[in-house]
């Protein structure tokens, strides 16, 4: 079977995603021509793909990528990024000791290099170019 390529704007393909999420977001953006087809569950929408009832999924890339020793052959990433986007951490207003200790703990992480490690790890590269606590 030759490889198909999947690309934002396309049609003629089912793509499916984790409901409620920044995936659903980008599919319902970049995809709205092709058949969209939400799901409860990201483990869901994996075993979608693997049923093949969905032809392409949209996900966060760490989950794309996986860990080598998990990934599974039969299926590829295709094309650029559609997104770039960062995590955070939510914390109450006007708690400063907290913040101060969450910011400390995020440079050891950065300075150790244990998120270089990871991002090596997953072949995944920061939003923004950097990985410093703001």
């Amino acid at each position: 079977m030759l490889p198909r390529h999947f690309a934002p704007g396309g049609t003629g393909f089912t793509l499916g995603f984790q409901a409620e999420t920044t995936s659903a977001e980008a599919a319902r953006k970049l995809f709205a021509g092709a058949k969209l087809q939400p799901y409860q569950t990201l483990d869901s929408v994996f075993a979608a793909l693997s049923r093949r009832e969905v032809d392409a999924i949209v996900c966060d890339e760490v989950v794309a990528r996986g860990r080598p020793e998990h990934r599974d052959k039969r299926y590829r990433m295709d094309g650029a990024l559609l997104t770039r986007e960062g995590y955070g951490v939510m914390m109450a207003r006007g708690d400063e000791t907290l913040h101060k200790r969450i910011d400390d703990e995020l440079g050891k992480l950065v300075t150790s290099g244990w998120l270089a490690s990871l991002r090596t790890k997953y072949r995944t590269s920061p939003p923004g170019g950097d990985d410093q606590p703001k």
